[in-house]
């Protein structure tokens, strides 16, 4: 687990950092579209963040350990997934507007790339 800890860490430092760069840059053209950025949360935005990121770099970590998938594939995989389990129900069942499910599925797909090459970098 040592050895793994600066992928890791890499792993969320990437989904942090296109987070607040998008939010800074892009924030009100995303709200344009439908997709509100998350406020607040549970320790406070910055806090939630940081503790989210890691959660799912810790996820990333197991699925590329348990399943030997490569790097990318696996974060595709991983990504894929979300948007099968959040962003096509929030369509089908809360009738969340179609430009801000195909954004928010685009934004977690370029996200989850991102990071896991940097992860597959720092392995």
């Amino acid at each position: 687990m040592a050895g793994r800890i600066k992928p890791i860490l890499g792993f969320a430092l990437t989904i942090t950092a296109l987070h607040f760069t998008l939010s800074l840059l892009l924030g009100s053209v995303l709200e344009g579209i439908g997709m509100e950025a998350p406020v607040g949360g549970v320790l406070g935005e910055p806090g939630t963040i940081i503790v989210f990121t890691l959660i799912v770099a810790l996820t990333y970590d197991w699925i590329v350990q348990s399943t030997g998938l490569p790097v990318g594939q696996a974060a595709i995989v991983m990504a894929v997934s979300g948007v099968v389990f959040y962003n096509v129900f929030q369509y089908m069942f809360e009738q969340q507007v179609l430009g801000a499910a195909i954004g928010e599925s685009l934004l977690l797909l370029v996200f989850a790339y991102a990071a896991g090459t940097v992860y597959g970098k720092l392995s």
